[in-house]
């Protein structure tokens, strides 16, 4: 049996198109999956080491080429641990080789002094060449802007901001409401956190721009109640009565839920990689102790019972300065965290402390009821450094400037240290008593 095959001139004409058109691309698949070699790329400017601050423009140039197209090149500035810090720029590049020229703005003022990286990434489709170029970046000054305040009690209270320096904002920030607030500034990111305690609402304000940012999200007030606040330099805690407590970025979003059960936290600092509190049981027996947390996680660690009132709480050098109340009489106590433990430092006798805070690592103020008290942590010793000052009811003290702040009914009294010379004051309202001031600062 003779099977006669006929095949026409179009179908082998397709067949050889087809054959060429593979054997095409597979010689070209050979070809790139043989490139090894990766795109280089030489920096001009700016020279290594190179130093910048927060608000310049980096003037990038640089010298890219490779054996292939070029597909991409990006860059992006990195801190010293080559974590990408600012956006990422996609330049336009129509040739190969080329000059990279761009200007790179270091836009985030809230970024610190500190080694940078420059990153510039350039790619084949192959291989991806990355090259750093190590910078220095200066943070921007830190500068006191002004206080927040909170005046009255309900129903006629006052939430407000008094800038000391017109050139943050003319005009002025303040509302009336019937609620009870408090409020507190996340100060790396320009926030002020304003809690309105019945309601349990929450609004963050840019307190340098003055607009509303966003309301907190994920509050639950299942069983419990708003009772306070508090923040570090990047992020927001709230207490609730039930002892449990709420972290939140500066966006607004809850991270970690946290706390003890029927212990009302009363104070909070975050210390390397701890939160520190202080808490007062709701439940007889009364008491109150000092409770550690985990940072990331928010876990329960260390635990300590006190057997006084817990009046003050500052952060030290390597521990905690703890004021307390025991049997009518005021004692300064330091707690080593890291040991859990307890020593007392002096007592101040029989008086009343209203207020304090902290000018440095040893030296801090005590605001009692008829005078400013200074206290040496170091040598356990303390002076009278304002006398006959009947009265005051809140103490800050500004850093940058040196400046002491003083609270007496409705009035700001700033005083220069540590001269003690009065040199300003401010009536806020005449009618209301100020119940809160916190200072506030550009980052």
């Amino acid at each position: 049996m003779t099977f006669k095959v006929s095949l026409s001139y179009q179908f082998i004409l397709k067949l050889y198109s087809l054959g060429f058109l593979i054997l095409t691309i597979g010689l070209f698949s050979c070809r790139k999956n043989e490139d090894t070699q990766y795109p280089i790329i030489q920096y001009i400017k700016p020279y290594e080491n190179s130093f910048f601050s927060v608000g310049d423009t980096i003037v990038i140039q640089a010298e890219i080429s490779d054996n292939e197209n070029l597909e991409f090149v990006d860059i992006t500035l990195t801190d010293e641990n080559f974590n990408p810090v600012l956006k990422t720029y996609n330049p336009p590049f129509n040739s190969n080789p080329f000059t990279l020229v761009f200007d790179y703005p270091i836009y985030d003022n809230f970024l610190e002094s500190g080694i940078y990286n420059i990153q510039i990434r350039a790619g084949d489709g192959t291989q991806i060449k990355n090259k750093y170029q190590r910078i220095n970046i200066g943070a921007l000054p830190k500068t006191n802007i002004g206080y927040a305040y909170q005046c009255g009690s309900p129903p006629n209270s006052l939430v407000g901001i008094f800038y000391q320096q017109p050139v943050f904002h003319n005009a002025p920030f303040n509302f009336s409401s019937s609620g009870k607030y408090q409020f507190s500034a996340i100060p790396y990111q320009n926030v002020l956190a304003v809690a309105e305690l019945n309601s349990g609402k929450v609004i963050l304000y840019n307190y340098i721009t003055q607009d509303s940012l966003t309301y907190l999200k994920d509050i639950s007030f299942v069983d419990k109640s708003l009772v306070g606040l508090s923040s570090s330099s990047k992020s927001l805690y709230l207490f609730f009565d039930n002892g449990i407590n709420h972290r939140y970025n500066y966006l607004g979003f809850r991270n970690i839920v946290f706390g003890s059960a029927n212990f009302v936290t009363t104070n909070l600092l975050e210390h390397d990689n701890h939160i520190i509190t202080t808490c007062r049981r709701t439940t007889f027996p009364f008491q109150e102790r000092i409770q550690t947390y985990q940072l990331g996680t928010g876990a329960a660690l260390n635990s300590y019972y006190l057997d006084f009132q817990v009046i003050g709480f500052h952060k030290t050098q390597n521990n905690f300065l703890v004021l307390g109340i025991k049997n009518q009489e005021v004692i300064a106590y330091e707690y080593t965290y890291s040991q859990n433990q307890l020593s007392k430092l002096r007592s101040f006798g029989n008086m009343i402390i209203q207020s304090s805070c902290k000018i440095n690592e040893e030296l801090f103020l005590l605001l009692s009821d008829s005078k400013v008290l200074l206290f040496d942590t170091k040598t356990r010793t303390y002076s009278t450094f304002l006398d006959n000052f009947i009265s005051g009811s809140h103490i800050k003290f500004d850093e940058v400037k040196n400046l002491i702040f003083i609270v007496k009914d409705r009035t700001v009294f700033i005083y220069s240290y540590p001269n003690k010379t009065l040199i300003g004051q401010t009536d806020i309202d005449p009618n209301l008593n100020i119940n809160q001031i916190e200072l506030l600062y550009n980052r």
